[in-house]
């Protein structure tokens, strides 16, 4: 069924036992359970008939009871748990680490309590991480927890989400999964009036109980997009909607400079777009000056902008910049990873044009345009091995970044930057292993790098 006909349906007050809603599209699902929660509770009977448990502290029997337990008033009862674990299990990790690797930026705290659950799911503890333990744990033993995301995470967004979990107050395991309880409980149907609304960010298909819930109520399924231009549309539609209420527009300026802002991604787009309704005020359109001024740089750009001054040997937009990202809460591990992928990359591009002629395809001055049209293919043929397992090399980047490095790499030797890898590598083992203090350390090396 889809959403519309579960709507249609509780119009018609063919209101069904149990509603099961997953997926990544938080906003899309969350947007979902409050219209069918509009049909099965009108506003005036919800604060007394709407009961809402949190994953993180659901309890089986706890749960079989309330379904049990008719309602104190008239009128329909509803059991409303967000964030389910019921459901999960090792399949469903890939789906719980692209949820913390989006939260990680926008919300760490929730990313370290989502990331606690997963490691409890793979059968490890809270204990292995303790006192900076998650950072002595080999990526052998991360790979077994990440899957193959476990290198890529380690030298971003994982150092960010060990420090947000020193952070959270000490909790106890899960309770062993018990739904058998609750499984018996759905075939053999609930009380008339009662109804169990279950969200998840991800859900086996396997278990029982998700085939209980198809059986005997409804499964509805919200994946994120993968295709810009669906994300787009999606987030069109339902920017349309927000913008006719309020009487507003946003002029196409605009709409490209919120995009590059938010990744079009739906619930931070239209968070920021409620935010800049209200920023404007009285006037009718939305400019981008508007969003510049409200929303600010993302940390993708500060990021941006900070290898860029780097490679220009700019000391003091380095500085600055370094500042502003500590102050976003950007972990200084994932800062000094950003670094050592710059000069890296600015390394491999200062010995690809020492190879088989190839700086003699590539003019000093060349414009971008010219480089994807003339000296990209020659690069791609000579330093790019067709099928090969993506590694971080320079060869397999965009060809914007290679662009960029290959201009950026003639203000440093070979020596200077393997030296500066060096040092780089000096830094993450002392910041793993002793006290220092990681800004001072951060901004002499950059110091050393633009002298």
């Amino acid at each position: 069924m889809s959403l519309e006909q579960v709507l249609d349906g509780l119009q018609k007050g063919n209101a069904l036992s149990c509603y099961l809603l997953y997926g990544e599209e938080e906003y899309r699902l969350k947007g979902a359970v409050d219209k069918i929660l509009d049909g099965l509770l009108p506003s005036p009977e919800r604060d007394l008939q709407l009961f809402v448990t949190e994953g993180e502290n659901e309890d089986v029997d706890r749960i079989c009871e309330s379904l049990l337990m008719p309602s104190l008033f008239p009128g329909r009862k509803v059991l409303l748990i967000r964030d389910t674990r019921l459901l999960s299990s090792a399949e469903t990790s890939a789906d719980r680490v692209h949820k913390i690797r989006d939260l990680a930026d926008q919300d760490p705290s929730r990313a370290a309590r989502e990331f606690l659950r997963l490691i409890r799911l793979s059968g490890w503890s809270p204990e292995d991480l303790a006192g900076g333990g998650g950072q002595r744990i080999p990526e052998e033993r991360w790979r077994e927890v990440l899957g193959e995301e476990a290198a890529t995470a380690m030298r971003t967004w994982l150092p960010g989400v060990l420090a947000a979990c020193e952070g959270l107050p000490g909790e106890s395991a899960p309770p062993a999964e018990k739904d058998e309880r609750l499984l018996q409980l759905l075939l053999g149907g609930l009380p008339e009036q009662n109804h169990l609304i279950l969200t998840a960010s991800s859900a086996d298909r396997r278990k029982r109980l998700f085939k209980a819930i198809a059986q005997c109520g409804v499964v509805l399924h919200f994946p994120r997009e993968k295709k810009e231009g669906v994300q787009k549309g999606q987030l069109r539609d339902e920017a349309r909607q927000l913008l006719q209420a309020a009487g507003k527009e946003l002029s196409p300026p605009a709409w490209e400079a919120l995009g590059r802002k938010t990744g079009f991604d739906l619930r931070f787009s239209i968070n920021a777009l409620r935010q800049l309704i209200d920023y404007t005020g009285d006037r009718s359109v939305i400019e981008p000056a508007d969003v510049e001024s409200l929303i600010g740089k993302t940390r993708e750009e500060s990021v941006f902008d900070l290898t860029e001054a780097l490679s220009r040997k700019d000391a003091v937009r380095c500085l600055s910049l370094l500042g502003e990202l500590l102050r976003q809460g950007v972990h200084h591990l994932m800062i000094l990873s950003l670094m050592t992928r710059e000069i890296r990359h600015l390394l491999h591009a200062r010995i690809f044009l020492g190879e088989g002629g190839f700086s003699s395809a590539l003019d000093a001055g060349m414009e971008y345009p010219a480089f994807v049209r003339k000296a990209y293919p020659l690069f791609r043929e000579r330093f790019s091995a067709p099928g090969a397992k993506k590694s971080g090399s320079l060869a397999d980047s965009h060809p914007f970044v290679v662009f960029q490095a290959l201009k950026r790499c003639r203000s440093f030797s070979t020596d200077q930057l393997v030296g500066f890898l060096e040092e780089l590598l000096r830094l993450d083992v002392a910041f793993k292993s002793t006290a220092v203090d990681p800004q001072l350390s951060l901004e002499r090396f950059l110091l050393g790098v633009c002298r």
